[in-house]
């Protein structure tokens, strides 16, 4: 049986304008709780440099801003380039609304759960020439447990006997597997 069709929800579409503006023009969101790492920024360059800018900024005219343009999301692309007039969804949204979007609006992305098979699919499929975005690649592989750990070394100094015993123990702390007695 054929579903009911469903009433489009009625949000509210606070997208009020679409332009590109120099990052030097948008001011960071004085509540950004997000810190970029070295091996982000490297990613997202490697992205920048091999695929080019795919996506927007969320940015607001801020009345505690006397009006400036403040950035809701996209702090780090704004961060790497003073000079690139990056492409922006201009919101209309009050001081308290920003800060809304800015708590939730990358948090309910990481909900997401992985399809591991469709992501080892996926990533069979991508190719990169910039080391960052093959470090992101690889760890995001191993996080999802697509890529087996690199197997264990016994520390140096560790006694071993008869390496074709079955192991029983593991340690929690290096992975290192033993038979015997936990001690």
């Amino acid at each position: 049986m054929p579903k009911k069709s469903q009433k489009a929800p009625s949000w509210r579409d606070r997208v009020v304008e679409f332009r590109r503006i120099p990052a030097r023009e948008l001011q960071a969101h004085d509540g950004n709780w997000r810190h970029h790492p070295q091996f982000q920024q490297d990613a997202m360059r490697g992205v920048l440099n091999e695929i080019g800018i795919a996506g927007a900024l969320l940015v607001y005219h801020s009345p505690a801003h006397d009006g400036a343009l403040v950035t809701i999301d996209g702090h780090l692309r704004k961060a790497l380039s003073d000079d690139q007039a990056w492409p922006c969804l201009v919101l209309d949204v009050d001081d308290d609304e920003a800060a809304y979007i800015l708590a939730t609006h990358d948090p309910i992305t990481a909900l997401a759960q992985a399809d591991a098979q469709a992501l080892e699919a996926l990533l069979a499929s991508v190719q990169s020439g910039e080391a960052g975005v093959q470090a992101m690649l690889a760890q995001l592989a191993e996080e999802q447990g697509l890529v087996p750990p690199e197997p264990a070394v016994a520390p140096e100094g560790f006694p071993s006997y008869d390496e074709d015993i079955p192991t029983e123990y593991c340690c929690p702390k290096c992975g290192y597997t033993w038979s015997g007695k936990a001690q």
